[in-house]
């Protein structure tokens, strides 16, 4: 993407949000100067986010889903891939159950052993990294170092870090997330 689109294009954005925020328009005028850079975003500040019960469908990203390895391409040389989301905290290893997708709705998906080493297979091109989340809501500190260590044993050379947890803010308010004292 040019820079000149990204700029004009978060200028209407913007302009189009603010719009909404107050009531009274009010004239603006806003005026670019491309001759000069004021910042410059890093060359792997692009990303992609997977839910786990995405990936907990076997083959989702593997070397077999050419679909997403030439999404990845075509986004750049740099980047990271996010693997969590709010269905982290439903999702639970099972090294060597069958692995099952579940919205969070749901029973809860399994990552089995295969999840990650499928993911380990992953043509990334070699700037993309990976962040991989881990149950902090209904997890176990023995769970989550289970899978923490199969993530790391199939992803090491691409991996960034791990997430524990995914919006803990909000488990007071589920009924089925950690009480307040955990």
């Amino acid at each position: 993407m040019r820079r000149r689109n990204f700029i004009e294009g978060t200028a209407l954005l913007a302009a189009g949000s603010l719009g909404n925020v107050f009531r009274e328009v009010v004239p603006a005028r806003l005026i670019l100067d491309l001759s000069r850079t004021i910042f410059t975003i890093a060359s792997d500040f692009m990303g992609l986010g997977y839910e786990t019960s995405s990936v907990a469908r076997l083959g989702f990203l593997s070397a077999k889903t050419s679909v997403y390895v030439q999404l990845c391409r075509t986004l750049g040389l740099n980047g990271t891939i996010r693997v969590g989301g709010n269905t982290s905290e439903y999702a639970s290893y099972a090294a060597f159950s069958r692995a099952f997708s579940s919205p969070e709705t749901g029973l809860g998906s399994i990552v089995n052993e295969a999840v990650p080493r499928d993911l380990g297979t992953f043509p990334n091109p070699p700037g993309w990294r990976l962040i991989w989340g881990l149950n902090l809501a209904r997890g176990t500190v023995e769970g989550a170092v289970e899978e923490a260590n199969a993530v790391l044993a199939a992803t090491r050379q691409y991996l960034l870090a791990f997430e524990i947890g995914n919006e803990p803010d909000l488990f007071p308010h589920r009924e089925i997330h950690r009480n307040k004292g955990l």
